[in-house]
C-alpha cells in the first residue's frame, strides 16, 4: 500500500475520525486497524465497517472479566551486597543496555525466587545514574502474592512501592467480540486527565494496542499465547491497564507495603481513572453517542483546546452508556471481588506476622 493510497483512505475515513488522525498511522497499521483489504475506495462502507464494530453486540459477547495486580516495582536506598545477603544471589545480566530498559539504572540483574510452589522471576536494577536523587536500587516483578510480599518486607523494610499496575482482562467469546469492544474503548472510553489516545501496533504482531496517556494501556493478546505467538483470529482477551507511580501512590497512601497489603483499592482506583461514558443528547460541543468520531478522549480534549469553548467543561455533558450494562455490571463486580479477597487475605497474613 502506498503513501498515496493511504491519503485517499485518510479522505475516506475523514467523517468517521479525521484524516489527522489517520496519517499518524503507517499503512500497514491503518490497513490492519480496520481491515480495508475490500473496502479501500467506498467510503459507504469504510464508515458502516466502523461503525458496525461499535454497535456489535458487544455486550453479550463477554464471557468474563479479570483482575489483577500485574506487576509491582519498588526502590530502596541499600546496597545490592545487602540485598543478596538477605534474599539470595541474582545474576548480572551483560546483555542489559538501560537505554532500551530502564535509563535511570546503568546495570540490571535476575533472580528466580522459590516461595512454596510458587517461583517469581525478579528484576533487580542498581547503580543509578543520578546517585541521591535515584534510589541506590529497584526491585520488579509480576503476580505478587500478599505472601510473598509480607516475607519480603519483612527481610527488607526499606522498601517501598514505586509502580503498581492494576489489571482488568476482558474474556471475548471470538475475535470480532475482541476487536469490538477495543474499538467500544477507543469510542466510549473516557480517561480522566489524558489529552489523546493513540493507536500502535507491535512489529510481526496482530494485535492492536491504544495508548491513552502514558499510564493507561489496552490491547488485543490471546488467554493462553503472547501477542507475537497468535494470529489475529485467536485474539480473545483485551487487557486493559492502568499503572500508577511515584507521587500518584503517594496519593492514594499506597506507597507504604503494609497499607497496600490491607488494601490494594482496585475499584476505588480503576473505576475513576476508566469509564465507558456516553457523550449525552443536549451538548452542543459533544458529537452524538454513536455519532462518527473516532475517541471520545479525543474530542474532549479538543473542547478544552480550542477558545471558542474555553470555559465549557464537556464532562458535566457525559452521560451513563447505555448497552453495556452486562459488560460494566461484571466488571464492577469483579473489581469489588478482588478488592474483598485482597482485603481478608491481608489482614490474615498482617495479623500472623
Amino acid at each position: 500500500m502506498q503513501y498515496t493510497t493511504l491519503t485517499q483512505i485518510a479522505k475516506t475515513l475523514e467523517y468517521v475520525h479525521g484524516a489527522s488522525e489517520v496519517l499518524k498511522l503507517d499503512s500497514d497499521v491503518l490497513k490492519r486497524m480496520l481491515n480495508l483489504e475490500a473496502l479501500i475506495n467506498k467510503s459507504d462502507d469504510l464508515k458502516q465497517y466502523y461503525m458496525s464494530l461499535l454497535k456489535y453486540d458487544i455486550d453479550s459477547g463477554i464471557n468474563d472479566v479479570k483482575c489483577s495486580i500485574h506487576k509491582v516495582a519498588m526502590t530502596a536506598n541499600i546496597s545490592k551486597t545487602t540485598l543478596m545477603d538477605r534474599i539470595g544471589p541474582f545474576h548480572s545480566n551483560n546483555q542489559y543496555i538501560p537505554e532500551k530498559r530502564n535509563p535511570a539504572y546503568g546495570k540490571h540483574a535476575y533472580r528466580y525466587h522459590k516461595y512454596g510452589e510458587h517461583t517469581l522471576y525478579l528484576n533487580l536494577f542498581y547503580d543509578p545514574n543520578s546517585p541521591g536523587i535515584i534510589p541506590w536500587i529497584k526491585l520488579e516483578f509480576a503476580y505478587p502474592s500478599q505472601e510473598f510480599l509480607v516475607k519480603l518486607f519483612n527481610v527488607i523494610p526499606e522498601f517501598t512501592f514505586s509502580l503498581m499496575e492494576y489489571t482488568s482482562d476482558f474474556y471475548c467469546a471470538n475475535f470480532i467480540e475482541t476487536r469490538a469492544l477495543f474499538f467500544a474503548f477507543l469510542h466510549f472510553g473516557y480517561f480522566s486527565y489524558v489529552k489523546e489516545i493513540k493507536i500502535k501496533i507491535e512489529k510481526d504482531s496482530e494485535n492492536l494496542t491504544f495508548y491513552a496517556g502514558a499510564a493507561i494501556r489496552g490491547y488485543e493478546k490471546n488467554d493462553a499465547k503472547k501477542g507475537k505467538e497468535c494470529s489475529e483470529e485467536e485474539l480473545n482477551v483485551l487487557r486493559v491497564e492502568y499503572t500508577l507511580k511515584d507521587d500518584n501512590l503517594t496519593n492514594q497512601e499506597l506507597r507504604n507495603p503494609t497499607m497496600f497489603i490491607e488494601n490494594a483499592k482496585f475499584y476505588s482506583i480503576v473505576s475513576k481513572a476508566i469509564q465507558l461514558k456516553s457523550p449525552g443528547p443536549r451538548s452542543k460541543y459533544l458529537p452524538r453517542e454513536w455519532g462518527p468520531y473516532f475517541a471520545l478522549t479525543n474530542e474532549i480534549a479538543k473542547i478544552r483546546e480550542n477558545p471558542e469553548s474555553k470555559n465549557v467543561n464537556p464532562t458535566q455533558y457525559l452521560h451513563e452508556l447505555s448497552g453495556f450494562e452486562h459488560l460494566q455490571a461484571m466488571w464492577k463486580v469483579e473489581m469489588m471481588r478482588f478488592d474483598h479477597d485482597w482485603k481478608e487475605k491481608g489482614k490474615e497474613l498482617l495479623t500472623l506476622s
